[in-house]
């Protein structure tokens, strides 16, 4: 026993705007995909740059035995207190 369903004018108008919505909405959540990888590579990088200043922070305030409390708490950087003896 088959059946046979009968599609009307307005049926095929539907299913060519569903088409066209699914179409536009796979292109809106690759597009967002997207811009969430960009944003993720962005932040990936400006961690690593912000942990590399912090080491050679570190490593600049041990050469040139500066105290990093002390640093904090003035507002030259060119104090001359800042530097032990």
């Amino acid at each position: 026993m088959s059946c046979y369903i009968s599609t009307s004018k307005k049926d095929k108008d539907m299913t060519k705007q569903v088409s066209k919505k699914s179409a536009s909405s796979n292109a809106e959540v690759k597009a967002l995909q997207r811009e969430v990888q960009r944003l993720k590579l962005a932040l990936a990088d400006a961690t690593l740059e912000r942990d590399a200043l912090e080491s050679l922070l570190e490593v600049a305030n041990e050469y040139y035995g500066v105290d990093m409390t002390t640093l904090k708490k003035t507002s030259s950087p060119c104090n001359p207190a800042l530097f032990r003896k």
